[in-house]
C-alpha cells in the first residue's frame, strides 16, 4: 500500500476512534503506538483535524502524556 494511502487510512481511524471515546481525551502515546507513528506525527493529525472543525466548547481530542 503506498505511504499516502496508508496515512490517510490511519488518519480516517483515527478519527473512527475518537468518536468512540464519546468526549474523553485519549493518551497521545497510547495513540501513537497504536498506529504506528510518533507521538508528534499524532499530535499534528489531531492538531489538523481540530483545524478542520468548528471551533466549540468540546473537551481536548488527546492529552499529552
Amino acid at each position: 500500500m503506498a505511504t499516502d494511502y496508508k496515512t490517510t487510512i490511519s488518519i480516517l481511524r483515527l478519527i473512527q476512534r475518537l468518536e468512540r471515546t464519546h468526549g474523553r481525551a485519549l493518551p497521545t502515546n497510547k495513540l501513537a503506538q497504536e498506529f504506528g507513528v510518533h507521538r508528534r506525527t499524532l499530535t499534528r493529525w489531531v492538531l489538523a483535524l481540530a483545524d478542520a472543525v468548528e471551533p466549540g466548547e468540546d473537551p481536548p481530542l488527546h492529552r499529552e502524556i
